[in-house]
């Protein structure tokens, strides 16, 4: 039984192409979900679809022009859900191409889902699976024991979060994303200028030719990422526990495993652009048990990408074997390591290839191999420099994301 109210609304689009050609160069492509939405009627569900059509693009960018909603928020100010969500977004027993979004939310709305909510989205044709959208103004708090599964069997991507526009998210729940076609997985795709909190846990699988991307972000998003992402690449594409491009910025303390049991030699992480990354915990570990020759590289930054590691732990599995994670700092990109006893100088690194090892901040041993190019800078720094700052800095970020989510709630 459907348990939340179904908007059905004209001009509301959701881009059907999120398929991220992902490479050392960033792919271009834009894959908005831009949505201006008016309200033009109700209507009380108990069983499975609702549908939308009539969509006008928003800003000049392309979108789908049929969508089928599980549940639509978009009359702005404070939703009340019920105790128990269920939303569902699955097609009819033919092949129909369709985006399928578990959950819109736009228009300035803030919802605070359940933590008895149910999402589940699937796709058997042409069409994007996704669990939520987080549009213009949205405020969205999805609490632990919330959960998303989202499976596209055909060509489309399967995401957990799209948050775009000047959307606040707070994602304590899990997702369940399965792509056996054409497309991708991405965790969370977040773009504009898009925050989002995540404590929760992602476990993708990717079965056909895409890439199984844990986060990934552009424009100015901002990600602050504490949980669980597993990665399950088997097919011909390549798995990323994050790709971010342009402005965006990743602050992490989470998890990310990684196994790349198919035919690509990439999994590991790409900076690229202007964007940032600061790892102060967690971990990445990769496995790569498929048909690459060689083990993949932990991280690589290109163009002007700045990377921040303070803390973790790291390491790679190549055909079962332990390697040196490999850092490969091309472009004119930064890499700054902040902790103590390391094995050289602090400062600037001069060689262009070796390995590096000592106690990053949070104490933990570490060793990488690392290639640098010739614009390219790779720095030791003491952990007061960046350790400790970055994680007042995380804190104070996150700490300010949960009081606008409160008071979108309290409104």
């Amino acid at each position: 039984m459907i348990s939340s109210i179904v908007r059905v609304v004209s001009g509301v689009g959701v881009a059907s192409g999120v398929r991220a050609i992902l490479g050392v160069v960033p792919h271009e492509r834009r894959s908005s979900r831009r949505a201006k939405a008016s309200v033009v009627g109700l209507c009380l569900v108990s069983l499975a679809v609702a549908c939308v059509a009539a969509a006008r693009p928003a800003r000049g960018y392309p979108l789908s022009t049929d969508v089928a909603f599980g549940g639509f928020y978009g009359n702005g100010g404070e939703y009340s859900l019920p105790s128990i969500v269920n939303l569902v977004a699955h097609p009819p027993a033919h092949a129909e191409s369709r985006d399928r979004v578990g959950a819109y939310i736009t228009n300035g709305s803030h919802v605070a889902f359940p933590p008895a909510t149910t999402i589940s989205v699937r796709d058997n044709a042409i069409g994007e699976t996704i669990g939520i959208v987080a549009g213009a103004g949205a405020h969205v708090s999805f609490p632990a024991g919330a959960g998303v599964e989202a499976n596209e069997s055909a060509i489309g991507d399967s995401i957990g979060l799209v948050a775009e526009y000047d959307s606040l998210s707070a994602i304590r729940g899990s997702f369940t994303l399965t792509e056996a076609g054409n497309g991708s997985t991405f965790g969370i795709h977040a773009e504009d200028a898009a925050t989002v909190e995540f404590s929760g846990s992602v476990t993708a699988t990717e079965d056909g030719n895409g890439n199984a991307v844990g986060v990934f972000a552009r424009d100015s998003a901002t990600v602050h990422f504490s949980g669980v992402m597993n990665l399950f690449e088997n097919g011909n594409g390549d798995a990323l526990p994050f790709h971010l491009i342009e402005g965006a910025r990743l602050v992490s303390t989470g998890s990310f495993v990684v196994a790349e049991l198919g035919n690509s030699s990439r999994a590991g992480a790409l900076v690229a652009g202007s964007a940032s990354a600061r790892l102060d915990g967690g971990a990445i570990s990769i496995r790569s048990d498929g048909n690459a020759g060689q083990p993949p590289a932990l991280l690589e930054l290109a163009d002007a990408a700045v990377v921040r590691i303070g803390g973790g732990v790291y390491q790679v599995l190549h055909r079962e074997m332990p390697v040196t994670p490999l850092i490969a700092v091309n472009g004119e990109a930064e890499l700054r390591i902040a902790g103590r006893g390391f094995d050289r100088p602090l400062g600037a690194i001069d060689e262009t290839a070796g390995e590096i090892a000592g106690l990053l901040a949070d104490g933990q041993p570490f060793r990488f191999a690392f290639t640098r190019a010739a614009g390219a800078s790779i720095v030791l720094v003491p952990e007061a420099s960046v350790g400790a700052l970055a994680l007042v800095g995380g804190a104070a970020a996150a700490a300010t994301l949960r009081r606008s989510l409160a008071v979108g709630r309290r409104r």
